[in-house]
């Protein structure tokens, strides 16, 4: 079976690969014809392969490779000392190593220019896929931020949820109006006498209390249910019953001594609402529970 001669062209910038092409083909003259480029843009319809090397090609040699591929019927095909993988991006065509003994290189440039495929052809690694855009600092940081504040929207409505269950309580504990009383007393630091006194009650009525109040806050010493009571704003009450201690009339002396101030002081202290005077407490806006 006889073939026609292949007739091919180079475009390389090293005329040392263009020499070596033109000696190591030389035995195979009856089956491949080399054309210099230039002749072959005159007349590009002989043209069956366009050998050339992609890696450091001139501005030249890409114009000329530009403008042979688009008159020339030909195949093109890389021929080259670089891997696939180290071909610039977008480098197009089937591969050929410029390592491939001559015999070889014309075997496969006639398979590439009939179609067919050829053990030694290699094709380009693809173009790498674009990166995703990797987000700025800005961006990174609007986003902490923006989330921070959800967060800190998130608290506020819960602790907002959790005031409105308690029902404005101190702490959300269930504190009767007396513990609340012994409670406050604690802050201005009377004594359990002195609170009996200023509450118009016993002594043992204030301990008992006083255990109450420190089992509900989860208290154990005097200390704790102090700091609790300053923190959930109870100080206030301590000073709304030393206002209305300081405004109640003492108690008359000597024989025509009656039991009148006691009720007087007693009716005094009764009215107090806790949950009104705790309403009127910055602190207690604010009780953790």
């Amino acid at each position: 079976m006889t073939t026609s001669t292949l007739t091919l062209t180079l475009v390389d910038d090293c005329e040392v690969s263009i020499a070596g092409l033109q000696a190591v083909l030389a035995p195979f003259a009856e089956r491949v014809e080399i054309v210099d480029p230039c002749q072959a843009l005159r007349d590009p319809s002989g043209i069956d392969v366009i050998l050339y090397e992609p890696v450091r090609q001139s501005d030249f040699s890409r114009s000329l490779l530009r403008d042979l591929q688009k008159r020339a019927e030909a195949v093109a095909v890389v021929w080259s000392w670089a891997r696939p993988e180290e071909l610039p991006v977008h480098t197009a065509g089937p591969c050929l190593p410029k390592s491939l003994p001559a015999a070889r290189l014309v075997a496969a440039l006639e398979a590439l220019r009939e179609g067919r495929p050829t053990p030694w052809a290699e094709t380009p690694a693809p173009p790498p896929a674009p990166r995703a855009p990797r987000p700025r600092v800005a961006d990174l940081l609007a986003a902490s931020v923006e989330r921070a504040e959800e967060v800190a929207a998130q608290e506020a409505e819960e602790e907002a949820r959790r005031v409105a269950e308690d029902g404005g309580r101190p702490g959300g504990v269930r504190l009767t109006p007396r513990e609340q009383q012994v409670l406050a007393l604690l802050t201005r630091g009377l004594t359990n006498t002195e609170m009996a006194d200023q509450l118009t009650l016993s002594v043992n009525s204030v301990k008992t209390y006083l255990r109450q109040a420190y089992r509900k806050i989860g208290a154990s010493r005097r200390a704790q249910a102090v700091a609790w009571s300053l923190e959930n704003g109870l100080a206030g009450l301590a000073a709304t019953l030393t206002e209305v201690q300081a405004t109640t009339p003492p108690a008359e002396t000597g024989p025509a001594r009656t039991a009148a101030p006691a009720p007087a002081a007693a009716a005094a202290v009764a009215p107090v609402s806790v949950p009104a005077v705790v309403a009127r407490t910055p602190l207690a806006a604010g009780a953790v529970s």
